[in-house]
């Protein structure tokens, strides 16, 4: 058997992720994209899940969608499936490519599936793409009549998130 390649082990972690959380439509999409690159190394059927209404970029991973998981831990899945899918559609564009965590932290974009497949190019622009890194910014909520600003736990959560994700991913697939 040949050796499993970033690609595939990616494809095999956000399925995972996806099947712990209860998105059993798109944990399954993903099993077949595994079946169809481990049988034949096509990469088509995971390509043709970006883009469009109801596509693999509109999935929240969320109480409210009724997924398996506590408000506390909404913003740290939802980092890492992002990360997990920007990843995903990069490697999905040369799948046998051998990566490092340094090569895919300047290659990998977190909005990069969701740009690319809007204007239905194969690549996003250089704006978009790498991780940006720099300041961690920690947005809330602001009254405009009255100025009353609010930063909540979950604000807090999702900025550290953020900063946190992208290198534990990267590294841990590399």
């Amino acid at each position: 058997m040949p050796e499993m390649t970033t690609y595939e082990q990616t494809l095999m972690a956000t399925e995972g992720l996806l099947r712990r959380v209860g998105e059993q439509h798109w944990a399954d999409w993903l099993k077949q994209d595994l079946i169809a690159w481990r049988t034949s190394r096509d990469v088509s059927h995971h390509r043709s899940a970006y883009g469009g209404m109801g596509s693999f970029n509109d999935v929240v991973i969320c109480r409210m969608n009724h997924n398996n998981i506590t408000s506390e831990q909404e913003p740290w899945a939802n980092s890492l499936f992002e990360w997990l899918k920007a990843i995903l559609f990069h490697l999905s564009q040369n799948p046998t490519q051998r990566v490092t965590a340094a090569d895919l932290s300047k290659a990998v974009g977190r909005f990069a599936p969701s740009l690319a497949a809007f204007v239905g190019g194969e690549h996003a622009p250089g704006s978009m793409r790498g991780y940006a890194g720099g300041p961690v910014v920690v947005s809330g909520a602001r009254c405009l009549t009255c100025g009353y600003a609010e930063i909540s736990h979950y604000d807090i959560d999702n900025a550290i998130a953020d900063e946190l994700v992208p290198g534990l991913v990267f590294s841990s697939l590399c």
